[in-house]
């Protein structure tokens, strides 16, 4: 899972123009540009439909988003818990 999350967070990137290679599991996505709000919006949306699960607004947090562990850790939780859309 977060290979997949890391390949598309490397795409949201590159085309926004960041050229960026790799994504550190702790990297701070907001503070590096790797997202930006409106960016961050399309990632919640890939991973509603790609995982099925339906992320409320008001998770979408800097404890649940900061990071690439962050998104993994939070996204399996959900899956866990059989949080579905």
């Amino acid at each position: 899972m977060e290979s997949e999350l890391k390949a598309y967070l490397l795409k949201i990137a590159n085309t926004r123009g960041k050229n960026v290679t790799d994504i550190r599991d702790d990297e701070a996505l907001l503070e590096s540009g790797i997202l930006d709000s409106l960016s961050l919006l399309d990632f919640v949306v890939f991973l509603e439909k790609q995982y099925g699960t339906k992320v409320p607004g008001e998770e979408i947090v800097p404890e649940n988003f900061g990071s690439l562990a962050a998104v993994s850790a939070y996204l399996q939780a959900r899956l866990r818990s059989g949080a579905r859309a």
